[in-house]
């Protein structure tokens, strides 16, 4: 029977005082900033020394002999209040079980059988509360109904769970109206644990707007409750009041964490902190309260830091008197576990799952809490366990399916990793089973009903490649035309800023309106901002472990901005652009788009590095699709590109004169390129798109031969083919169905030797001139631990000074040349030395010149990510505007401002 949220009446004043408070509430949240562990427990409130002494003063008094049982009543409730407020689990159990035997009410009975629920003693606790539920009078039975709902949900028992919570709200509705109002308070937070419960449940089974209706309902109650928390006169009711409050507000965190909307569940956790400062909360709400930052920062990528509040939660609860294995410690380490799979800790992973598994040893009902299948799939595959990993993720499987179906993005999660196990086991039997499951999980990934399942967060994007490395290794050694057709779903899987910024052109190119096409870029933007943002927090970036708290705080909060006014433009421009969502996820490229796409002298090749191989698939119009493994080692392939890199790349001084690397040119065209020539041959332009580390070199300069130098006499792969390289298959296709423009009639423009240094500028660099122009760049100092953000943006701490890339005076007389054999008109064509700007460019797309140009050459520095502080795309460094200090990306052609680019070029180089 479907459950619905509680309609209850009160005869409640203040209706617009609340309002106040509420707004006035929210509205100090909303500036609240989250940062680490130490700001989390300097906040809550504690209580000082002297209330500690008289707490533990209080617990420490006998109880008298020949009290009346209302005296008796009293006395217990002060000791168990005393005991959860000192977060003392020990001496609470104690003062409980002598308040059951001494007095017997079913509210103390609720009440120890809550604590020995959450110790993990479940047979004593369930009776307890059953007692309660059967003994308490109207009010108080369905108080504890409502609370033994979540208890069973928390015991796997969700069918129990669900009659109790029908039990809860029958026992709620024959109260009726309630005119005492500490009864009532005492019926809405029924009503609001009821609730919570239920929207925990609708949340398992994935029925996540079910599950934010309930948590809704469940936070009005409890603030109801609050605001008539005067009227209580019981301290232990009014400590439960506000446990109640931040019940609810956990909940309404783990709804937006659950459905990715981390930027309200960043909010929710400030609300919670800020409440957790105003009113003293007993320990185990600390505990709640790293609980929940370390589920938000794993969710966020932030992995260290994740662990680090998982580990104080866990802390937090020992120092109570939980035992390791009781249900929220357990919990506890399920998050330790998952953050050290975010680390690649895989090692530290298995000996956490070891520790528990050693602890858990004689106790069954311990070791079914601490099952955590996925989880312990993953660590044991890492670790080289394959059988250990096939039985967890077998489990794993057969759970998902149970819960969400068989298509679900869960249950292809499980049913890749588990073929990943088979396969990697190396038994013939097992790697039959493990590529129909990989199949399938494969298909389910990219299936559109499971898009929204595809943010990178967590550890999704680990699970995937997992999942992605063992399907193309089954593939390749199933058959050839099984190895073909994982070639769209490979590329489909990897991601990367300049393939979705190329995909984002195309879907504004689709746009029907200019004023579209600019909503559609001011949400794209925002997305990518917001990576951003995460990658440097996730420490992808290359940051420094932990950035300073108020960088980080910072950071999360200009996050929630964007992520309201994305989810506001997101709304319009579907509303506007029915074809948005096919566009925003496109489906896997299939070898027969590409072939028509192709001209009859071009080919195309794709080349993945992947766990033990490297994948390539070589296209072309008029032959089938070439596949082939080469089996080498990621480790081998990016020493190679290193090797490549030393005379292409910003370098230190001790790079500097270093001859270039043929032998590694060679290398990687042999390993390769050279085993597809029959497919290539007779072709004069190779489109080459190249994952992983590969993606870091321009293929034009392998070797086709062994022995070459660095000299005109180099057997280099462009002397054979002109070779163009892009991000990936899908944005290539994306950029191909772009509307084609007639052909240009001008032949040429070009932007050389741009100027830097405007305070030096007829001065080249000291340096010798070298053929592959190798900037050489003393790099500054990494951000340290303690900068902020203004120190983040000065040019010091992230790298390069502008007026410091040294100049390029050999690349004047090269586009002058190309001009003259193009039979351009340098004086027109040409923008070189400080006319060479990024505005000089934007206005020629703007006034149309650019589309007339047949070819377009750039003669400068490429930069990537990072070069520059602020820069976070690759770029072009042209002429020194004078504002670099201020403004350091202001002198830079960065890829957003290619996208926007109006060309009708055959070449651009």
């Amino acid at each position: 029977m479907p459950h619905r949220p509680l309609a209850l009446t009160a005869h409640a004043p203040g209706r617009r005082l609340v309002r106040l408070c509420l707004l006035a509430l929210l509205s100090a949240v909303l500036g609240l900033a989250q940062a680490q562990s130490d700001e989390i427990e300097g906040e809550f409130k504690r209580p000082d020394a002297a209330e500690t002494l008289r707490l533990q003063k209080l617990l420490d008094q006998p109880v008298a002999p020949g009290l009346s049982m209302a005296s008796l009543d009293q006395i217990y409730w002060d000791k168990e209040l005393a005991s959860r407020i000192l977060g003392d689990n020990q001496r609470r159990e104690e003062v409980l079980r002598a308040a059951v035997a001494a007095v017997g009410s079913a509210p103390f009975k609720r009440n120890l059988g809550q604590l020995l629920l959450t110790k993990g003693q479940f047979d004593e606790g369930n009776a307890l509360m059953r007692q309660a539920i059967a003994e308490g009078l109207s009010i108080e039975s369905a108080f504890a109904a409502s609370t033994m709902v979540c208890d069973l949900y928390r015991q796997n028992r969700d069918a129990e769970a669900r009659t109790m919570a029908q039990e809860a709200a029958t026992k709620i509705s024959q109260v009726r109206r309630v005119r005492d109002m500490e009864k009532q308070v005492k019926l809405w937070r029924a009503a609001a644990r009821r609730e919570t419960c239920l929207s925990l449940l609708e949340d398992r089974i994935g029925h996540s707007q079910q599950a934010a209706e309930f948590a809704r309902s469940s936070e009005e109650y409890a603030r109801m409750a609050l605001r008539q928390i005067a009227s209580v006169s019981n301290e232990a009711s009014r400590s439960g009041v506000l446990i109640d409050v931040a019940g609810a507000l956990a909940r309404k965190l783990e709804v937006h964490l659950y459905a990715d909307r981390l930027f309200e569940a960043e909010r929710v956790l400030g609300e919670y902190l800020r409440f957790s400062r105003e009113y003293q909360l007993p320990p185990s709400k600390l505990a709640e309260l790293y609980e929940l930052a370390a589920r938000l920062r794993f969710a966020q990528r932030e992995f260290v830091p994740s662990e680090r509040f998982a580990r104080k939660a866990d802390a937090t609860l020992a120092a109570t008197g939980l035992g390791p294995l009781s249900p929220g410690r357990v919990l506890d380490a399920r998050d330790t576990v998952q953050a050290l799979i975010g680390q690649h800790q895989w090692a530290r992973a298995l000996a956490e799952l070891e520790r528990l598994d050693r602890l858990a040893a004689d106790d069954p009902a311990a070791r079914s809490r601490l099952h955590m299948a996925q989880a312990r799939g993953m660590v044991y595959l890492e670790n080289g366990r394959p059988q250990d990993a096939i039985r967890a993720l077998e489990a794993a499987l057969a759970a998902a399916q149970a819960q969400y179906g068989p298509t679900h993005f869960h249950t292809a999660q499980a049913s890749g990793l588990l073929g990943a196990a088979l396969w990697r086991s190396g038994a013939e039997a097992q790697q039959a089973r493990a590529f129909p499951l990989l199949k399938t999980a494969v298909r389910d990934f990219m299936a559109p009903v499971n898009a929204d399942f595809l943010e990178s967060t967590g550890i999704r994007k680990e699970v995937r490649e997992i999942i992605f490395g063992a399907y193309l290794e089954a593939a390749s050694g199933s058959s050839v035309q099984e190895a073909i057709d994982a070639m769209g779903p490979a590329d489909w899987a990897r991601g990367g800023v300049v393939k979705d910024a190329l995909n984002d052109a195309a879907v504004r190119s689709s746009a029907a309106t200019p004023a579209l096409a600019d909503v559609v870029r001011r949400e794209q933007d925002a997305k990518n901002e917001i990576a951003g943002l995460r990658r440097f927090l996730s420490g992808e970036l290359g940051a420094v472990d932990t950035a300073l708290p108020m960088v980080a705080a910072q950071m999360r909060e200009r996050i929630a901005v964007l992520e309201a006014e994305r989810l506001k433009l997101q709304s319009e421009v579907k509303a506007k652009f029915p074809n948005y969502d096919r566009l925003v996820h496109p489906q896997a490229p299939r070898a027969q788009e590409i072939q028509k796409q192709l001209a009859p002298d071009q080919a195309l090749v794709l080349v993945l590095p992947s766990r033990g191989a490297v994948y390539v698939w070589a296209l072309t119009s008029d032959q089938p699709t070439a596949f082939m493994r080469a089996d080498t080692t990621p480790e081998r392939v990016a020493q190679l590109v290193a090797r490549l890199r030393r005379q292409l790349d910003f370098g230190t001084e001790a790079d500097a004169g270093t001859q270039f690397d043929g032998a590694a040119a060679y290398a990687l065209y042999d390993q390769l390129l050279a085993p597809l020539q029959a497919q290539l041959a007779g072709k004069t332009a190779l489109v080459v798109a190249a994952g992983g580390p590969l993606s870091q070199i321009p293929f034009g300069l392998l070797h086709t031969a062994p022995g070459g130098g660095f000299d005109a006499q180099a057997p280099w792969l462009i002397r054979k083919m002109s070779v163009s390289q892009v991000p990936s298959l899908s944005s290539w296709l994306a950029i191909k169905a772009l509307a084609r423009s007639k052909p240009a009639s001008q032949p040429f423009a070009g932007w050389a030797d741009p100027v830097f240094d405007l305070q030096a500028a007829a001065a080249s660099s000291n340096l010798p001139t070298q053929a592959t122009r190798h900037v050489l760049l003393t790099r500054a100092a990494a951000a340290s631990a303690t900068a902020d953000l203004d120190a983040l943006a000065a040019a010091a701490p992230s790298g390069l000074k502008y007026a410091r890339i040294p100049s390029l005076p050999d690349t004047r007389e090269e586009l002058q040349s190309i001009a003259a054999t193009l039979q351009a008109d340098p004086a027109q064509d040409l923008l070189l030395g400080a006319r060479a700007t990024r505005d000089s460019v934007l206005k020629a797309s703007a006034s149309g010149s650019l589309l007339n140009k047949r070819v377009l050459a750039f003669a400068t520095h490429g930069l990537m990510a990072g070069d520059l502080p602020k820069l976070t795309q690759p770029a072009l460094a042209l002429a020194a505007t004078g504002r670099e200090d201020a403004e350091p990306l202001s002198a830079l052609l960065t890829l957003e401002d290619v996208l926007t680019l109006k060309l009708n070029a055959d070449w651009v180089v």
